[in-house]
C-alpha cells in the first residue's frame, strides 16, 4: 500500500496492512511514533521521522558552532510535532 500521507491517517493503514501482511509505506508521515516496530511491524516512509530530522538539525548547529535559532511553526499537528521534537533535540 503507498500512503497514507499524513501522520494522523498513517497509524490506521499500517495497522490495516499489518493484519493482512501487506506492507505499507509512506511518502511524508513523519510521525516519531511511527518509527515503533513493534507497534508498526508493516510500516515503511521514505522520509525520516520528525525526531530523525530534528537530530540532523541539532547537530548541524554543534557542526557550525551555532548557539541560537528561532523556531517558527505553524499551529497544527505537523508544526507542534516538528517544533517538540526539535526543542527535545537541542535539550539533548
Amino acid at each position: 500500500i503507498v500512503g497514507p500521507g499524513y501522520s494522523s491517517e498513517a497509524p490506521i493503514i499500517a495497522g490495516i496492512g499489518a493484519r493482512i501482511g501487506i506492507p505499507v509505506i509512506s511518502q511524508s508521515a513523519t510521525g516519531p511514533t511511527l518509527s515503533n516496530r513493534n507497534a508498526y511491524p508493516a510500516f515503511y516512509r521514505t522520509v525520516p521521522s520528525d525526531n530523525a530530522a530534528a537530530l540532523a538539525i541539532a547537530q548541524l548547529f554543534l557542526n557550525y558552532n551555532w548557539t541560537s535559532c528561532q523556531i517558527i511553526y505553524q499551529n497544527d499537528a505537523f508544526g507542534n510535532g516538528g517544533a517538540t521534537a526539535i526543542t527535545n533535540a537541542f535539550l539533548k
